[in-house]
């Protein structure tokens, strides 16, 4: 096979027939469609562009690799528009403690209900783990000596593990001050709980966006990593071992973290974050996120928890809850940004 190499800059591209690879830093690019096309850049912005060699083409899936040896896995998928397209792959400054989230779709079958699912992600930045409690409570003390009022304190175990027993409104009132504190446009009115979507502060993300995020680029699995669980993926509880097929954790909850009382959370980064780079999608602590239930007026939670069973932890699974519940040490949340 002939490949046809150019260095530009720190970009090193790798042209070959049908396939395109690139690499940045440490990590390779590379496309894959029904029909021919090209890498042609990937610029300082993070903006990856390749050209279509054939007007029927009608989807490209991003691959991102460590080495080019192999352990491809998709990244992002795009429609195609146009012979040239372009999508955004990566942040070259990302804020603190947040990764890039690249646009794109995800669709498939979730085997939680045999039922397909289509999630559309316009780009944005996520909190790489859980909201953790030091976070939580250097922004909230900001917050209290500069006009912001909370309902509850939150709780966490250590500095590092999530913070709990937050209501969705103490979050999003705390999404504001953190907006606040940084010199950013606060997205929620207060006074209404709306929110403003094009402001660049600090937000809830919605179901969607965080499904899409939880599934890491990867289609139609169960969980994050994959279509089995056990206690080497994520912090969870099991009633009774066998109760699901694709669960083969050992009875009880996590033995690391079953000391103490209760929450049996973990920190935050204890297990391996998935294809995105988040960490905790699965287990630990459920996250709070925008959607709202007008009929009944309950928001969405998703992901599962240290105490929950192993389907409460599947990509697809959400539930609804009161939002000014607080008294519960299983939820947390995480922030999303432009």
């Amino acid at each position: 096979m002939n490949a046809s190499r150019c260095l530009v800059s720190t970009m090193l591209a790798v042209l070959i027939p049908s396939v395109s690879v690139v690499a940045a830093e440490t990590a390779f690019y590379r496309m894959r469609a029904n029909r021919a096309t090209t890498i042609t850049s990937l610029d300082r912005h993070g903006v990856l562009s390749w050209a279509c060699q054939d007007a029927e083409t009608a989807e490209c899936t991003v691959q991102r690799s460590s080495t080019l040896s192999g352990g491809w896995s998709d990244f992002t998928h795009v429609d195609v528009t146009n012979a040239s397209m372009s999508v955004q792959v990566m942040d070259p400054d990302p804020p603190p403690g947040m990764v890039w989230i690249p646009p794109g779709w995800n669709r498939g079958t979730d085997p939680l209900d045999d039922l397909p699912y289509d999630l559309l992600c316009d780009g944005l930045r996520m909190d790489r783990t859980e909201v953790t409690w030091q976070l939580w409570s250097e922004v909230r003390a900001w917050a209290v000596t500069n006009g912001y009022a909370f309902d509850g304190t939150g709780d966490g175990k250590a500095a590092d593990h999530p913070v709990q027993n937050v209501s969705w409104f103490d979050c999003v009132r705390w999404c504001n001050a953190r907006s606040e504190r940084e010199g950013l446009r606060p997205c929620y009115d207060l006074r209404d709980w709306t929110c403003d979507f094009a402001a660049n502060g600090y937000r809830l993300p919605t179901s969607a966006e965080w499904e899409y995020a939880a599934r890491g680029g990867q289609t139609g699995l169960r969980f994050p990593w994959g279509d089995v669980i056990d206690h080497d993926r994520d912090n969870y509880f099991v009633l009774k071992a066998g109760s699901f097929p694709y669960d083969e954790g050992y009875e009880g909850y996590d033995v690391r973290y079953e000391a103490g009382e209760q929450p049996y959370t973990n920190p935050v980064e204890a297990f391996p974050a998935n294809g995105y780079g988040l960490f905790g999608m699965a287990g630990n602590v459920a996250e709070w996120c925008w959607d709202l239930n007008e009929a009944l007026g309950i928001r969405c939670v998703r992901g599962g928890y240290w105490d929950a069973e192993a389907d409460v932890l599947c990509c697809g699974s959400e539930h609804w809850q009161e939002p000014s519940g607080k008294e519960w040490n299983i939820y947390g949340f995480r922030t999303v940004r432009r």
